[in-house]
């Protein structure tokens, strides 16, 4: 039969137009119709029907083109009849959806009959219908591609009262969930996660999680519980924080701020939270809600619930979540107060242990100075015992009179003004031994500021006494000893220089026209005398004081300056090699103190190579190797890295300690005083090995100078 398009009421409409229902039997080829050969009566008639039918109806070519609409489907569009065809329906839906009706145009043209497909129509960017289609092949065109004739139906209010009663049973769902967590969970963890869970598996949302603050505002926030489908909660690379945003705080923020549900209907849209928004975004959810869990005292954390669906939480679903969250809040503040209760009794076993181990006296007693409880370590300092003191006791009673007296007109006073006293003070044994003590007095008070108890301590000075004294003897003896050997570690070298230009000018005078040379030699004995006499006035000044004579200078210049000796290869069994970092900030230093600190590292690591060097019969020198670099913002750091023998495995934890060396006859002096220089000008020092390689590196770190 002929097919041919027609214009009709304005509209391109297909002189065939295959109807759903029809009435009478089918012509027959060759018949004449009603109306003769032609029944252009009865093709008006079909597009009358086609026209004026209730039911939207659409004529689409496979590639989705309208070619024809009838009234019901331009009110449907809300548009008119020449702005919609020739344009593909896919410009009216999401892009998923007009890829889903591709397929379904191509189905309904194979004869896989009579699929049905819902799309989101969104003829107007105000106006998002939900659209049931239906679809029949229409008959082949006359460039032989084919027509499909589509029936739609508006289920927007269907699919929108189905919504709705999903939306309140889920939230009614996890309402009684959480209801039955709270009767069973073990503690608050289990429940808090519980209740995550069952939101997003049982009820559909698509995040939960449960927060509290973590500091203060703009601190990140500490997750308690939290449950995802597709783990977008993991994929959020910056740290949740709660504080002011550039247009105001998040959801959490502000339901924590105000104690009242924050919710974000479209993430996307909310200007209120645009930087929030863009993280919120890019994951697979468009509306937020967030509930604060709080009771009559304090906000315990916040309960935030995410959806798919934009605008997703109506008043009758707010209300069930602010429920839960009441009863979550609640649930949490009695886990939290049993577990208080559950943590003071264990504190107090523990202070209990504590006071009956420890060998100081600890004694409670009222106001007036009676003593209610006293630890076996009192009764032992006192040389009594428990059994033997019935009746009433004073914390007088255990002291020497001249202590009680100081007690009485000093110790109590002062503790119930500022809370505390300390003092020293004697203990009187049974035998009337006095016992010197260290004393602390506490004053509890209650509510009104009124003192209720007093808690003494006291801990024995005798043997802390007895080795004060020792050590003031020992550390008279200890620093001759000490000044001695730095004056002869720092003084060793300028003197053996001196010495040897002084030789050799002796054998110049012998020799004519030596004048020259000999002055030279001269001038290197004084400067070298010169430099000894610094060292001499830098080391008594540092032992005097205990600080170096710092002043701002450069670690790179100073290295740059060390010993000649060192610089041009002079060392017998290691060569030196300089690894410094360029434009270091300058250092607080003293500058002979650190020379002398630097040229005794570097020493020791030559000895430590040559030792080497005998034990495994090297024939190459070894290198030490002198670093700088910026250790961090406050520090610059020199390395004295060497290839030698190494720390022993026993002194791993702490090569620096006192007496430590790796030279045969050595003092063990040398690092121990480096140190000190080191720490005395605020730094760090510190060595490690050089696994796997041999050696062993010395790090000092020196404070940068500040800038005024």
């Amino acid at each position: 039969m002929r097919e041919s398009l027609e214009q009709t009421g304005g509209l391109k409409v297909p002189s065939r137009i295959p109807l759903h229902v029809r009435r009478g039997r089918r012509q027959k080829d060759g018949e004449e119709g009603p109306f003769g050969p032609d029944s252009e009566p009865l093709e008006e008639q079909r597009a009358d029907f086609y026209e004026s039918s209730p039911v939207p109806q659409i004529v689409c070519h496979r590639s989705g083109r309208v070619y024809s609409l009838n009234r019901a489907a331009r009110d449907l569009l809300g548009r008119s009849g020449s702005s919609i065809l020739g344009r593909p329906l896919q410009g009216f839906l999401s892009r998923p959806d007009g890829r889903r009706f591709e397929t379904f145009l191509e189905e309904v043209l194979a004869g896989e009959g009579g699929a049905g497909l819902e799309v989101r129509l969104e003829a107007e960017p105000s106006r998002v219908q939900e659209v049931a289609l239906e679809g029949s092949p229409g008959g082949p065109m006359g460039d032989g591609e084919g027509l499909v004739l589509l029936a739609a139906r508006d289920v927007t209010r269907q699919r929108a009262a189905e919504e709705i009663r999903y939306r309140g049973e889920r939230a009614l769902r996890a309402l009684n969930a959480t209801n039955q967590a709270v009767r069973w969970a073990p503690d608050e963890g289990t429940l808090l996660q519980e209740i995550c869970h069952f939101l997003v598996r049982g009820a559909g949302y698509t995040l939960a999680w449960i927060g509290e603050p973590a500091g203060e505002d703009g601190e990140p926030i500490r997750v308690l519980a939290s449950a995802d489908l597709d783990g977008c909660l993991e994929r959020i690379q910056d740290p949740i924080a709660w504080g002011f945003l550039p247009h105001g705080r998040g959801p959490f923020g502000r339901a924590l701020e105000t104690g009242k549900p924050a919710m974000v209907a479209n993430v996307a849209m909310d200007p209120q939270y645009d930087l929030w928004g863009e993280q919120a975004a890019g994951q697979r959810f468009r509306s937020v809600l967030a509930v604060p869990l709080q009771d009559e005292r304090r906000v315990h954390g916040v309960l935030c619930i995410y959806a798919e669906e934009a605008a997703a939480f109506d008043a009758y679903e707010l209300n069930m979540l602010c429920r839960l969250a009441d009863e979550t809040a609640n649930a949490m503040a009695s886990f939290r107060a049993r577990e208080a209760q559950h943590r003071a009794e264990r504190e107090r076993d523990r202070l209990l242990e504590l006071l009956n181990a420890t060998p100081d006296a600890v004694a409670i007693a009222d106001p007036l100075g009676e003593i209610l409880y006293a630890n076996p370590g009192a009764f032992r300092m006192a040389g009594r015992s428990p059994s033997c003191d019935s009746g009433r006791a004073f914390l007088g009673d255990f002291l020497a009179p001249v202590a009680a007296e100081r007690l009485r007109r000093e110790g109590f006073p002062q503790a119930r003004e500022a809370g505390l006293w300390r003092g020293e003070a004697a203990l009187r044994d049974a035998e009337g031994q006095d016992i010197p003590v260290a004393m602390v007095v506490v004053a509890h008070k209650d509510g009104a500021g009124r003192v209720e108890r007093f808690s003494v301590m006291a801990h024995d000075l005798s043997q802390f006494k007895s080795q004060q004294a020792e050590l003031e003897r020992v550390r008279r003896l200890v620093s001759l000893g000490e000044l001695g050997s730095v004056l002869a570690h720092q003084l060793n070298q300028p003197l053996a220089s001196a010495m040897n230009f002084a030789q050799g000018s002796l054998r110049r005078l012998e020799e004519p026209d030596e004048a020259g040379n000999i002055r030279f030699g001269l001038e290197q004995v004084v400067g070298y005398v010169r430099q000894a006499g610094e060292i001499v006035w830098g080391v008594r000044h540092f032992l005097r004081s205990g600080e170096p004579k710092a002043r701002p200078m450069s670690l790179n210049s100073l290295i740059q300056r060390l010993t000649p000796d060192h610089l041009q290869g002079g060392m017998e069994a290691a060569r030196l090699e300089l690894d410094l970092q360029a434009e270091l900030p300058q250092v607080q230093a003293d500058p002979i103190l650190l020379q002398e600190c630097l040229s005794n590292l570097v020493r020791n690591a030559e000895e430590a190579i040559a030792a080497r060097s005998a034990q495994e019969a090297l024939e190459d020198k070894g290198v030490v190797t002198l670093r700088t670099r910026r250790y961090s913002r406050e520090l610059v750091e020199v390395a004295v890295e060497d290839e030698g023998i190494g720390l022993p495995e026993d002194l791993r934890e702490d090569p620096v300690q006192p007496l430590f060396t790796t030279k045969t006859g050595g003092m063990g002096l040398g690092i121990s005083i480096c140190r000190s220089i080191v720490e005395s000008h605020g730094g760090r020092f510190w060595a490690a090995p050089n696994d796997p390689e041999p050696g062993t590196t010395f790090h000092l770190a020196l404070p940068v100078c500040q800038e005024p």
